[in-house]
């Protein structure tokens, strides 16, 4: 009888870019709701998704997981970039993204 393992390490590390997808998808939408632009979107989303991860790790003096990690940064500006599309389709964020359609 054979069982089938699951790496933890890969399964943390996917966990892990997961929540950091969905913080920055939900600092996103926040900060597009109230009417920011291109980048003041981008830094909502920064801070919401490695704030709080970032103040643990200098609490308790680990680095900065984001820093030594690309994947993370990865994973905010693909979700920043997403938008993009519906953006140009939607008139309900598209503000934060007229510069595309100018």
């Amino acid at each position: 009888m054979t069982q089938n393992t699951v790496d933890t390490n890969l399964l943390l590390t996917i966990l892990d870019l997961s929540g950091v997808w969905s913080f920055a998808v939900s600092g996103s939408l926040t900060a597009m709701q109230k009417r920011m632009d291109f980048f003041g979107v981008l830094i909502v989303a920064f801070a919401t998704a490695f704030g709080g991860g970032t103040i643990r790790d200098i609490l308790i003096n680990r680095p900065v997981f984001w820093m030594h990690n690309e994947a993370y940064l990865y994973i905010l500006f693909i979700e920043h970039l997403l938008p993009l599309y519906s953006a140009t389709t939607s008139s309900t964020y598209a503000k934060p993204f007229s510069f595309l359609t100018q």
